[in-house]
């Protein structure tokens, strides 16, 4: 990869790269955040799940999702409300955090389970990744679920190993680039179903 600085780029460039998400990746991010979800390192399980088959982690922000009928547009109208969280995640550390009083959380032990609870009327509403909510309300249009409000926003970053100047300046361009041309916020869409919620500055 060669190195190219800002103004150095002019329309027509292109450069790409890939990285292959190993089961390293996997282990590692677990145990960083703590998100050691099932779904997430057992097949046989998340194959029973809406995500049909294991998937690497990837919550930008976390919401409470719940049916259109369900009155949530903040965290103060918790209180009063079962709301289904699933042990393990990153919504478990951050929703109980905004919770009012009242709050009466449900704790599930794997995605499927809280999902269910939804889709049952066990609970009024969920935590989640915005995109598991979109998944979850694209999959089941009668019950109308939708984003209520946005718990908090993880910023993953790209690590570079230190020294490789090169490749972060590659790296940062890039990002910087495809922020403003609306190329990156066009790629979460497609992948995630979710709209790329402002990047903190590079």
């Amino acid at each position: 990869m060669t190195s190219v600085y800002l103004d150095e780029i002019v329309p027509g460039m292109s450069a790409s790269t890939q990285h292959t998400v190993t089961e390293r990746d996997v282990q590692l991010f677990g145990e960083a955040t703590g998100d050691m979800n099932p779904v997430h390192f057992d097949e046989d399980f998340a194959r029973k799940t809406v995500f049909r088959g294991r998937v690497a982690h990837g919550a930008l922000s976390i919401v409470i999702g719940g049916g259109k009928n369900t009155n949530i547009k903040s965290a103060a109208d918790l209180a009063g409300k079962k709301i289904g969280m699933t042990r393990a995640t990153l919504e478990e550390q951050v929703v109980p955090k905004v919770a009012p009083p009242g709050t009466n959380i449900v704790f599930f032990d794997e995605h499927s389970a809280t999902q269910q609870a939804l889709l049952s009327g066990q609970v009024d509403a969920i935590g989640g990744a915005a995109f598991m909510i979109n998944e979850l309300g694209k999959r089941n249009p009668d019950k109308g679920i939708e984003p209520k409000f946005t718990v908090t926003t993880a910023y993953y970053g790209i690590a570079v190993k230190p020294g490789n100047f090169d490749l972060l300046q590659w790296v940062n361009t890039w990002v910087f680039v495809n922020k403003q041309n609306g190329v990156l916020a066009k790629i979460y869409k497609e992948h995630t179903g979710v709209d790329l919620v402002d990047l903190p500055p590079l």
